[in-house]
């Protein structure tokens, strides 16, 4: 059997982000309407607001990926790699915890090279702060639920196992991971997004299924949100490296174990 071509991702890659600045151009009409000119930017950077421009992000995908995967001779499910999973309710919790430790050791990295981050992540912090319950609420789904579905669709599903049926699934993993940082068109945001589309990407590949990386996306999105909330800040758990070297070694630690898991599984 031939392998399948490569232009097909890329062609959706482009037409996700026209999409998305399509959805964000045409779902700003409403917002001003609503709370007028004047109010857009300040309702923006809102819990609401964020919350409701990750949604945009969410339905351009999840668009782009069932139309693609529709358009395939291939079933959806195959398509999109949403068999079975492998992965074990331990083996999801284990890579959680490896994903929510890599998290945590990145940015206190960035903290101790200097870096002050003022993207997205920051207006998410600021705008958690302050946020009443219900929006919180809001938040949940639509920044932790919504982006771990859509996201985990098209790029370890429609874009991950594309690839890795042409190239192999190494290659695969990282091409995949490299446009899932781009597609966040933030730098901070956009550097995690590519180291954790590593893992995502491998959890995926070796679960067989993208119903795990989607598990383990959304708990990692909700676990951050709430620590956040929470107002949980690692710097003030001790001294930054020290920190930093034991959420490393957390973060080894539970990937590890959750791949002798899938390992193990394998055997069986």
């Amino acid at each position: 059997m031939r392998p399948p071509a490569v232009w097909p991702v890329l062609v959706s890659f482009v037409l996700a982000l026209a999409l998305l600045v399509t959805l964000n151009v045409a779902g700003a009409i409403p917002v001003v309407l609503l709370v007028g000119s004047h109010r857009f930017e300040a309702f923006i950077l809102t819990l609401p607001g964020l919350s409701y421009a990750a949604s945009l992000s969410v339905v351009a995908l999840t668009a782009v990926s069932l139309v693609g995967a529709r358009l395939s001779r291939t079933p959806i499910t195959d398509r999109l790699a949403l068999g079975p999973s492998r992965a074990t309710t331990a083996t999801l919790v284990l890579a959680t915890v490896g994903l929510v430790a890599t998290s945590v050791a990145f940015s206190l990295a960035l903290e101790i090279s200097g870096y002050k981050d003022t993207g997205v992540l920051t207006k998410i912090t600021e705008a958690l702060s302050r946020a009443s319950l219900p929006a919180f609420l809001l938040a949940l789904v639509c920044l932790a639920l919504g982006p771990a579905v859509g996201e985990e669709l098209y790029f370890r599903g429609f874009v991950q196992s594309r690839l890795a049926a042409r190239w192999g699934p190494a290659p695969a993993i990282a091409v995949s991971s490299v446009l899932f940082g781009v597609f966040h068109l933030d730098l901070k945001q956009g550097a995690f997004a590519i180291l954790a589309g590593f893992l995502l990407g491998w959890l995926a590949h070796a679960a067989r299924s993208t119903r795990a990386s989607v598990v383990a996306h959304c708990a990692n999105n909700a676990a951050s949100l709430c620590l956040t909330r929470l107002g949980a800040d690692p710097e003030k758990a001790g001294p930054r490296g020290i920190v930093l070297a034991v959420a490393l070694g957390a973060a080894a630690l539970a990937i590890a174990a959750a791949a002798a898991r899938l390992r193990a599984a394998d055997r069986r």
